[in-house]
């Protein structure tokens, strides 16, 4: 993982610096970002961003996502995530945009993410790790994080003179882990038959890597360009 990780900085920086000079004279911008789909998540949050777009085509950003039981307590709904749920990420971002005009720009990037979500769950069962057990419980406290990096690819479309749209999509590497503790009631049983193949890592405590996709919609609003040495509001 650390391997990768690094190769994927390198990488990078390489590329960044050998294409810097090339887009020099374009504008340069500020926005803010938008990710709307972040509510419809298995683990809803709300997120926002700040994009900087130098004139040199050479990007920065970095997004925060928050989510809890009160916040995101439409989406949760009786999806079994207790009523303590809480949820925090950010992912910052180093971009390079290859093709650029005043409607539209497309660009590679690297993205890196972390993100923690803690619970309270009642009533609910859980695969203990390094064991073939499943264990019962009346209440236990859960947590979930997970970081890594994606490369990504993506355009952002100009609709209005405010407003774009930005469609992008990656691959990239992570590491999860997933621990109870404080668990009430503890009562342990053989794993039921095919256990394994459940869609809820949840589920399953103890450390795993995976490979790990994105994609997404961000709605973007500039809040100023540079235009000249001015700055257009």
């Amino acid at each position: 993982m650390k391997k990768l990780k690094w190769s994927v900085v390198i990488l990078t920086l390489l590329t960044l610096q050998s294409f810097a000079q090339e887009g020099a004279g374009n504008n340069s911008i500020l926005n803010i970002k938008i990710m709307p789909l972040s509510v419809l998540d298995g683990n809803p949050r709300y997120r926002l961003g700040l994009e900087f777009i130098s004139d040199f085509n050479l990007g920065v950003g970095i997004d925060f996502g928050v989510g809890s039981s009160s916040l995101n307590k439409w989406r949760l709904g009786k999806g079994g995530w207790g009523k303590e749920y809480q949820l925090y990420e950010i992912r910052p971002e180093i971009k390079y945009l290859v093709q650029r005009n005043e409607d539209y720009y497309f660009y590679v990037a690297t993205e890196f993410f972390f993100v923690r979500m803690r619970n309270v769950l009642e009533s609910g069962s859980y695969h203990k790790e390094h064991t073939n057990y499943e264990t019962r419980y009346d209440w236990a406290n859960f947590s979930k994080q997970k970081y890594g990096a994606h490369l990504k690819g993506g355009v952002a479309i100009k609709f209005s003179r405010k407003f774009d749209l930005d469609i992008y999509a990656g691959i990239g590497a992570a590491k999860r882990e997933i621990t109870y503790q404080d668990v009430v009631n503890p009562i342990e049983k053989p794993d039921p038959i095919f256990v394994e193949w459940l869609p809820q890592p949840h589920l399953f405590e103890g450390e795993s890597r995976l490979l790990h996709l994105s994609m997404g919609i961000k709605i973007g609003y500039r809040l100023w360009t540079n235009k000249d040495s001015s700055i257009d509001l």
